[in-house]
Parts: structure tokens; C-alpha cells; sequence
């Protein structure tokens, strides 16, 4: 599902392009620094063929529009490809970071940055899905169920190949 770098030039749909992150001020330096390396180790792998923006934010939780709240959302403009280029709007991943610190302190830093990066690639695997349009095609429970499959495969894989608690 996830477009691995050796592929870029197949996928080149967008003259924005990449992973960006935005962090809010204010937001723990040390959980900052993790969360780059993790990125940077994503896109070093991965393609990006449309720019997709992660920001993160200082709230507990996000309100959805049907009411529910959630930890983290993937957030993409509808008919994309009908809009014309100037219109359009790239994807967004929202993470709410609020509850940072009592999950530090709850949990420790290795099961907290697991955790957070787990929603991370959840999110971007949502991404992948819509980019292929994976959307209409597919139930949300199969949806649902690969993008926690990539989450744990990826998360998992970063944290055995970086020591990134110290």
C-alpha cells in the first residue's frame, strides 16, 4: 500500500509533494526531536506523491463533526481531482498531544512515542488509501484493520532499529 522511495518517479501527481510536520510552540522539545526522527526515517523509505501536513496539537482530544472525539484524523478534501489546482486543498493529519505529559508519566517515553507513532502511520496509511482510492472500494473495518497492521509493522520496525529512548 505505502509507496516505497525506489518508486517516486512513478508517482509523481502533485508539484507539492512529502511529509511536513507542524508543531505548535510550546510543544515538549524532546518529543519534537523523536517525532522528526521518526519522519525522517519515513521519508527515507517512503514517497510522499502529494503533500500531506501532520500537525500536532496541544488539545486532549479532537471533536469530529458527527460528535465523536478522537486522538488523531486524517482530513481530505472531497472530489480532489476535480478541483482545480489552484483550489485545492492538501490532506491533513490532526494529533492531539494535550494528554503528553500525563502519559509520560503514566507510561515512560518508549511506550508513550510507540504510541504517537503508532497513530502517526495509522494516519498516513488513511492517506495512502485515498491517494489509491482505496475509499470507496473498501468496507472501514478493511480499511480500519490494514491501517492497524502498517501502524504496528512500522512503529515497531523503527523502534528496533533506533534507540530512540534514551
Amino acid at each position: 500500500m505505502w509507496i516505497e522511495r525506489a518508486y517516486k518517479n512513478e508517482y509523481n501527481d502533485s508539484k507539492k509533494r512529502g511529509l511536513r510536520l507542524v508543531f505548535r510552540s510550546g510543544t515538549d522539545k524532546q518529543f519534537r526531536l523523536h517525532i522528526l526522527s521518526f519522519a525522517k526515517w519515513l521519508r527515507k523509505r517512503y514517497w510522499f506523491p502529494i503533500r500531506v501536513e501532520i500537525r500536532f496539537l496541544h488539545s486532549d482530544e479532537i471533536r469530529l463533526n458527527d460528535g465523536r472525539s478522537v486522538l488523531a484524523v486524517f482530513n481530505y478534501q472531497k472530489n480532489w481531482d476535480n478541483i482545480p489546482t489552484s483550489d485545492k486543498a492538501c490532506p491533513l493529519i490532526y494529533i492531539a498531544t494535550g494528554k503528553l505529559r500525563r502519559q509520560l508519566q503514566r507510561h515512560g517515553w518508549e511506550e508513550t512515542l510507540y504510541n504517537y507513532m503508532f497513530s502517526i502511520v495509522h494516519e498516513l496509511t488513511h492517506y495512502y488509501q485515498w491517494y489509491f482510492y482505496e475509499f470507496d472500494k473498501r468496507s472501514s473495518r478493511s480499511l480500519e484493520t490494514e491501517a492497524n497492521s502498517w501502524a504496528y509493522a512500522l512503529a515497531g520496525e523503527y523502534i528496533k532499529s533506533v534507540s530512540v529512548y534514551s
